[in-house]
């Protein structure tokens, strides 16, 4: 079942096309590697499924539903989620506070306003709080529940990014570099995390340059530079392309 499907999409900033008619598909588990020198366009790509960029021209279909240019929040509804190039904790929330803003807010409340103060969050449902604790024992973190966003490394940070994104319903996840900054012992952790996800049905749309992690979990590519998708299939076959080859060297 089609998850993602873009058609077309483009996005110019004036004279500049950062996305030049990019047609893209993510099924139900799997894992799409988005590759390319920087500036590519794969960011925008991204930013354009999660809402925070309306493309110039295209449709973005989820679930065979058109969401081209919703708000964020509204894309979020349809169970997308999505990381950032900096992993984006609340360095001034604890561990278990950052989790806890990904579930969506109940009516009259904001999650943030609840989890921001004291440890307010101890009053939330209990499948929460136990869900959430099972995510941190999972990963070794269940000591650091109370530790602040800002004490963690940055492979954990990333991992509490990732986490927060599952913690409410999820259908496709947006994951833009999700490697960056971490070590190789916490990238094996969160390879095994993602593929974990896939297995359960959620389709993954992956930016990333490390490549030995593309290799190991994506099971596909698409490649982008200068915009447009360049090659797209296995990455054993895609990696040996003239085409990315030239892209690559070319910058």
């Amino acid at each position: 079942m089609t998850l993602l499907e873009c058609r077309q999409v483009r996005k110019a900033y004036g004279g500049l096309v950062a996305v030049d008619d990019v047609d893209l598909r993510i099924r139900a588990g799997e894992i799409l590697g988005v590759l390319g020198p920087n500036g590519a366009g794969k960011s925008t790509l991204l930013n354009i499924v999660a809402g925070s960029v309306r493309p110039t021209a295209g449709q973005v279909l989820i679930d065979g539903v058109d969401c081209t240019g919703l708000q964020p929040h509204r894309v979020a509804d349809r169970g997308v989620r999505r990381t950032f190039q900096v992993a984006a904790v609340y360095p001034r929330l604890t561990v278990m506070e950052n989790l806890l803003v990904g579930l969506p807010a109940r009516r009259g409340e904001s999650l943030l306003s609840v989890v921001g103060s004291g440890r307010r969050w101890r009053s939330q449902e209990p499948a929460d709080l136990r869900n959430a604790r099972l995510l941190l024992a999972k990963f070794g973190l269940g000591q650091k529940e109370d530790l602040y966003g800002e004490e963690l490394s940055g492979g954990e940070r990333r991992l509490v990014e990732i986490m927060r994104a599952t913690m409410a319903p999820l259908r496709l996840l947006l994951l833009d570099e999700p490697m960056a900054g971490v070590n190789p012992r916490m990238m094996g952790v969160i390879e095994d995390y993602i593929a974990e996800l896939a297995s359960r049905g959620i389709g993954i749309m992956m930016i990333e340059h490390r490549m030995e992690s593309v290799d190991r979990i994506c099971h596909s590519v698409t490649v982008m530079a200068q915009g447009a998708v360049i090659a797209s299939g296995k990455f054993e076959d895609v990696r040996r392309a003239d085409a990315v080859v030239g892209a690559y060297i070319a910058g």
